[in-house]
C-alpha cells in the first residue's frame, strides 16, 4: 500500500516558493483542506471573503506581499487569513461530508492514474519536491538564536550551522545547502555564498569540530565523535 505523503508537503510542491510562509503556519488538517479545495473549488459553498482568501492564495497564487496590498491589509496578515478560511471551509465541509454531498480526498494512487505516469516516476518527483520543502528550515526561531548566541555569528551562518549539524558525517550537496538557505528568498543568494557562510562558519567552530569540502559535491560536518563513524543514514543505506 502507497503510503500518502503529508498534506503540507504537497501543498508546498504544488504552490509557489513564495507561498512557502503561508505552508509552514498551517496545521496539517488545513493543508488537507486547502489540498481539498484545490482539488475542486466548488466542492462545498462558502462564505465571499473565505472564497476570496482561497482563490486568491491557492487557485490564482498570488503572490502574497500582493494580495495583501490589494486588499489594504497589514503586512503578514494573509496568513491568519488564510488559516481563518479554511477553518471555515472545514467546518462547512464537515457539514456536507455528514449529509454525503462531499466527495474523498484523492489518495497517492489516484494522482498517479491521474498523471498515467509509472508509480515510481510519480513517486521519486514527490519525493524530492517533498524533500526540498522540509528541508527549507532546519530548527525553530529559538534553535537558531541559540546557535547566534553560542557561537556568536549571524543568522544565516547559524542556520548553515544547523543544516551541516542535522546531517552530521554526511556530505550534502552545495546546490541542497543553497536551497535550504534560500528556499524562500532566492533572489538573494549569490553565487559564492555557500563557501562565504562556510568560512565563516569554520571559524566560529569548537576545536572539536570541523567542516570537510567535498571536492565538486559539497560539504560535511564532523566532530572527534563522529570521525570515522557512520552516519546514521549510511547505516541505513548499508541495511
Amino acid at each position: 500500500m502507497i503510503k500518502r505523503p503529508p498534506a503540507k508537503a504537497i501543498l508546498g510542491a504544488r504552490l509557489e516558493p513564495s507561498h512557502m510562509n503561508l505552508v509552514h503556519y498551517l496545521s496539517e488538517q488545513q493543508a488537507e483542506a486547502a489540498l481539498q479545495f484545490m482539488e475542486d473549488p466548488s466542492r462545498v459553498e462558502i462564505p465571499p471573503m473565505a472564497l476570496d482568501v482561497m482563490t486568491s492564495l491557492l487557485i490564482d497564487k498570488w503572490p502574497v506581499q500582493e494580495y495583501e496590498r490589494e486588499v489594504g491589509a497589514p503586512a503578514r496578515s494573509a496568513r491568519p487569513l488564510l488559516a481563518q478560511a479554511l477553518d471555515t471551509y472545514i467546518a462547512i465541509d464537515r457539514q456536507a461530508l455528514s449529509a454525503g454531498r462531499a466527495r474523498r480526498m484523492p489518495t497517492l494512487r489516484d494522482e498517479i492514474r491521474a498523471e498515467k505516469r509509472p508509480r515510481d516516476e510519480v513517486i521519486e518527483d514527490l519525493a524530492a519536491r517533498i524533500e526540498w520543502l522540509t528541508c527549507t528550515y532546519e530548527g525553530s526561531d529559538d534553535d537558531v538564536v541559540r546557535v547566534m548566541v553560542e557561537l556568536g555569528v549571524q543568522r544565516q551562518v547559524a542556520h548553515l550551522y544547523l543544516i551541516l549539524k542535522r546531517e552530521e558525517g554526511v556530505t550534502i550537496p552545495r546546490e541542497r545547502i543553497m536551497n535550504r538557505l534560500y528556499a524562500n528568498k532566492p533572489d538573494e543568494a549569490e553565487p559564492r555564498i555557500v563557501e562565504v557562510l562556510v568560512h565563516r562558519l569554520r571559524k566560529k567552530l569548537p576545536s572539536d569540530m570541523r567542516i570537510e569540502n567535498v571536492w565538486g559535491v559539497g560539504y560535511r560536518m564532523v566532530s572527534s565523535r563522529s570521525a570515522g563513524q557512520p552516519s546514521a543514514r549510511e547505516l541505513r543505506n548499508r541495511s
